[in-house]
């Protein structure tokens, strides 16, 4: 192509080819993706970035514009064990960044849960988790610096003399570019204590407001229908030896991997709702007394994960409250389910995490 017709092809007046209609790709390298989003690219916009596919909308479908899978820029750049920070593209998986992470003796700020989601996609969205004392719940809390495509195909790096703009891309669901490398603080391993606690929905309201004031990291397990939240309480411990990571693992398959399959079948195999959800309740009961015992009372972030599981795709729905309205949420929310059923016969069959 010459110069003068590069040049009206650029301008927006004139283009020499059609544009393709909308598709998914994969690019692989920084140039490619580059390319791909240039101003004089055939590929149509708008350009949606995509993850782990767990977006809980039509943004990783490419009926209009173009959808971008980073899952093909998974390099990690660099660890810097001296400054305690890590560089890596945004399309590398969580888990994976943890097991690198932890051959050097360092881990990431907090305890995050959906560990197969992608770097670029915890920053750009709310990727929280049982974070203890000053930890910061966030994962793009702890992001110093990022490198990103704009819009119109231009390399921008941002770090911390723009903490503005840093914090306007954090959390930005890829509305103001696409995220193509980070640089992240992480620490020095750090191994903490668990225990588990059994209690209702109206004591565990009652409780947020003192756990809010306490270093202690909260995972919990709510079932609206049987007035019963299964508490996971962890703060950090000296102790440096008992994280035993197979029965971590044990764990996260089971609360992450085998209830949401086995509800699934019994939607399928059980036709009457009443004797389904039933069956359903108790085998979360069940699950929860298993995986919650003394072999996991004590571990440290790479406990429960490893790079070799198989990839799937994350499906959830994420609601973020106030903590300061913490105790009349979950109140409301188990009225809200119990009048759904009532009203509607609907209730949701998975489980229930915050």
């Amino acid at each position: 192509m010459s110069a003068t017709a590069a040049s009206l092809q650029k301008s927006g007046r004139f283009r020499l080819q059609k544009r393709q209609k909308g598709k998914i790709l994969r690019p692989v390298s920084g140039r490619e993706l580059l390319n791909i989003v240039d101003e004089a690219s055939l590929f149509a916009p708008p350009f949606r970035p995509m993850g782990a596919c767990s977006a809980a909308t039509d943004c990783n479908t490419a009926v209009h514009g173009t959808v971008l899978d980073m899952t093909g820029l998974d390099r990690i750049v660099h660890i810097d064990a001296y400054n305690d920070t890590v560089t890596v593209q945004a399309g590398t998986r969580i888990a994976v960044l943890v097991e690198a992470l932890q051959e050097h003796g360092l881990e990431l700020y907090g305890n995050h849960d959906l560990m197969e989601r992608t770097v670029g996609g915890a920053i750009a969205s709310a990727c929280i988790g049982p974070a203890i004392g000053d930890d910061g719940a966030y994962f793009a809390s702890h992001v110093i610096a990022l490198t990103v495509i704009t819009p119109k195909g231009k390399v921008v790096k941002i770090g911390a003399d723009n903490e503005k703009l840093l914090k306007a891309y954090r959390m930005s669901y890829g509305m103001l570019g696409v995220i193509y490398e980070a640089t992240i603080k992480v620490r020095p391993i750090r191994t903490f204590a668990a225990t588990h606690r059994r209690c209702t929905v109206a004591q565990f309201a009652a409780a947020t407001e003192s756990f809010a004031k306490t270093d202690i990291g909260i995972k919990f397990f709510l079932m609206p229908f049987r007035d019963r939240v299964y508490l996971d309480l962890r703060r950090y411990s000296d102790e440096t030896g008992g994280a035993r990571k197979a029965a971590w693992k044990l764990k996260d398959w089971g609360e992450s991997t085998v209830l949401p399959h086995i509800f699934r079948s019994i939607n399928r195999v059980v036709p009457v709702a009443g004797a389904r959800y039933r069956l359903i309740d108790e085998i979360s009961s069940m699950t929860q007394n298993i995986v919650n015992n003394p072999m996991v009372s004590s571990g440290c972030q790479y406990s429960g994960y490893g790079s070799k599981r198989k990839r799937r795709a994350v499906k959830y729905s994420t609601w973020l409250f106030p903590a300061a309205d913490f105790a009349i949420v979950v109140k409301a929310y188990v009225e809200f389910c119990q009048r759904i059923q009532k009203e509607n016969g609907f209730r949701c069959d998975k489980p229930t995490v915050g």
